[in-house]
């Protein structure tokens, strides 16, 4: 999701540039060399000396100063770190920070943490489960992607944020609750996660990112919330199982090849609240036989890319026996 607000990890950046440091300093804590930073409002670890392996325990102050932050890089590409405890008190995990931790099996995010930056646990292959404390509100870009041991995942009520590529390719991902607190599901979030059979989107969702659950390959039903006006560019292209989607009078939009290639669909509702549908948004829908479409989508129906194994094209309530027999006779088939 595209947001003019500054993120909470360029904020805290700022304000770290124009707060001097009081110090740089290292500390040997649990049997680890630190690398930190003291600051006025508190210290930030930099990295450790030497490669961290095993289980290591996050200080939860150095240098008489409480931790506040996990800043970029900090432990990336540590491969030997198995677990890792985050004391309460931290309030960002920075970019990278833990990037290709391909050793980190599971992790627990305390509810001090605002913000999860962008590619922050990217490429844990060995990560099997996460639970994200109540407070954490911003999970960045990539936090997750390509995690592809990641089984179980639990989001706190508190995420409002989910960005682009937050979780993609993370393939053996079976199912995911997204928080009521969530207002949009960001670009690509869940793209390629061929093991997610099932998804709950709350209420509060207004908007499904381009390529949202593209390539969700064994996602079998999802139930749009009404408050949703938006379903994204290939939002949900090649959810080849998909076989039941509901899709609530609020939504206005729906994008080009939305529902490109869900092969599984054979009847799909389109309320007449949406006013714009995208080019190919049932491209490839094979076995799509019934279609409702409302009246302001026959304007464009020759870019729809209706598959010819539809037969009946009608609104919520008019059957359109004229332009049925028109669409029939342009595909050669009985105009009745």
């Amino acid at each position: 999701m595209k947001t003019s607000r500054l993120p909470l990890a360029a904020a805290l950046l700022a304000a770290l540039i124009l707060s001097p440091a009081l110090r740089a300093a290292t500390a040997m804590v649990n049997g680890i060399q630190w690398d930190f930073t003291v600051w006025s409002s508190g210290a930030t670890i930099n990295g450790v000396f030497g490669a961290a392996s095993g289980s290591i325990v996050i200080p939860s102050s150095l240098g008489g100063a409480p931790v506040t932050e996990i800043r970029w890089n900090a432990f990336k590409g540590c491969a030997g770190i198995t677990a890792v405890t985050i004391p309460n008190g931290i309030a960002s995990i920075g970019s990278g920070a833990f990037e290709d931790c391909t050793g980190l099996k599971n992790l627990y995010i305390p509810g001090s943490v605002i913000e999860i930056g962008w590619g922050a646990f990217r490429r844990c292959a060995g990560l099997t489960s996460a639970t994200l404390g109540a407070g954490v509100r911003i999970i960045g870009i990539n936090a997750f992607a390509d995690c592809t041991g990641l089984t179980s995942l639990s989001l706190p009520p508190t995420v409002t944020e989910i960005g682009w590529d937050a979780f993609s390719g993370c393939t053996a991902l079976s199912s995911i609750t997204i928080p009521d607190g969530a207002t949009s599901i960001g670009d690509y979030s869940f793209r390629n996660c061929t093991g997610l059979t099932s998804v709950s989107i709350p209420n509060g969702v207004t908007s499904i990112g381009d390529g949202a659950f593209d390539g969700c390959s064994n996602l079998a039903s999802v139930s749009i919330p009404v408050g949703v006006t938006r379903i994204g560019d290939y939002a949900f292209d090649d959810c080849r199982s998909l076989r039941s989607v509901s899709i609530p009078p609020t939504v206005t939009s729906i994008g080009t090849a939305a529902f490109q290639n869900c092969a599984g669909l054979s009847a799909l509702t389109i309320p007449c609240s949406v006013t714009s549908i995208g080019m190919h948004a049932f491209l490839g829908c094979s076995n799509l036989k019934e279609l409702y479409l409302p009246p302001s989508a026959f304007q464009s129906i020759d870019q729809l890319a209706i598959p010819n194994t539809c037969t009946i094209l009608r609104t919520d309530s008019v059957i359109h026996a004229f332009v049925k027999r028109l669409y029939n006779l342009c595909l050669g088939r009985d105009p009745d």
